[in-house]
């Protein structure tokens, strides 16, 4: 049985990985979880691949240069699963905190957090 908990946790899991990822790609400024990507080798190549100098944000930084150069889609039926203990130790509001001022200091700067503790 699934407790209360998990089921908030689930939520927001959902609510990241399914719902914003969509909402991101309609509006145009995708911003693809690194857990579930797939990419052309072409377009891979062509967008330098992931820049190995973030510790965070690598995964949104190659979508949003995929996205020049063609199309980017949401296949709902690409299951993956994860871990959900960075957001069982942060919790909902933390994580999603931590993961908006994210956003925001990259739109601004071009520059993610570099802090992002291991969570094993």
């Amino acid at each position: 049985m699934m407790t209360k908990t998990n089921k908030r946790i689930m939520a927001g899991y959902k609510f990241v990985s399914i719902y914003f990822a969509k909402f991101m790609i309609l509006i145009g400024k995708p911003s693809i979880n690194g857990m579930n990507f797939a990419i052309r080798k072409a377009a891979f190549e062509k967008a330098r691949g992931f820049n190995d100098k973030f510790r965070t944000f690598e995964d949104w930084d190659l979508s949003r240069r995929v996205k020049s150069i063609g199309k980017i889609a949401f296949d709902k039926n690409a299951i993956v699963y994860t871990s959900v203990r960075r957001i069982r130790q942060w919790g909902i509001l933390g994580f999603a905190k931590y993961h908006i001022g994210n956003m925001i200091r990259y739109a601004l700067m071009k520059k993610p957090k570099e802090e992002y503790e291991p969570i094993r």
